[in-house]
């Protein structure tokens, strides 16, 4: 764990990292169930339905927990911390992540944060077509990408000569 935290400090979070980090802790709560087993109860009951909880827990935090916009984060914090980013590596995120990156970019637009605008009106117009089809209309990570880049105006600006964004613009069925 320790080795994986170096890694973190310097390179950066990754989605792999993250559930890295969510295995480690599965696994320590596994060994503190068979400690358990050993010490308490000799039933293997007690133990196999403790670890299908403890799975399923996980599972479900797993789900809930939106790794992409954390791991965004944490980079973004990293970012203002040694100003070390891996731009290419956040444009590879989900439509989660979004937010976050469109919270980092500042008014100014120097250097790669161009570079990200860029990214983010594609990836608005890309969300935009993709919600015409219609059969995935229902995702709420597409209208919160959409609206956190449309609340940026400093993205808009950089895209003046593009489409102009409207978060609600294409919302079939909604």
């Amino acid at each position: 764990l320790k080795r994986l935290v170096l890694y973190e400090d310097a390179f950066g979070f990754t989605t792999l990292r993250f559930y890295v980090h969510s295995w480690f802790y599965w696994l320590a709560l596994l060994l503190v169930l068979l400690a358990i087993k050993i010490i308490i109860d000799r039933s293997d009951g007690l133990f196999l339905a403790g670890a299908f909880i403890v799975t399923l827990v996980g599972l479900l935090a797993l789900n809930i927990a939106n790794p992409d916009l954390y791991v965004a984060r944490q980079n973004i914090e990293r970012w203002e911390r040694t100003s070390q980013l891996d731009v290419y590596y956040l444009t590879k995120l989900s439509d989660d992540a979004v937010p976050a990156l469109a919270d980092a970019i500042d008014p100014a637009l120097e250097g790669w944060q161009k570079d990200l605008a860029g990214h983010l009106l594609d990836r608005a117009n890309t969300i935009r077509k993709r919600r015409q089809r219609g059969w995935q209309v229902f995702r709420n990570a597409d209208r919160q990408a959409l609206t956190s880049i449309a609340d940026h105006p400093q993205i808009a600006r950089f895209g003046q000569d593009r489409e102009v964004l409207d978060p609600y613009q294409v919302l079939p069925g909604d």
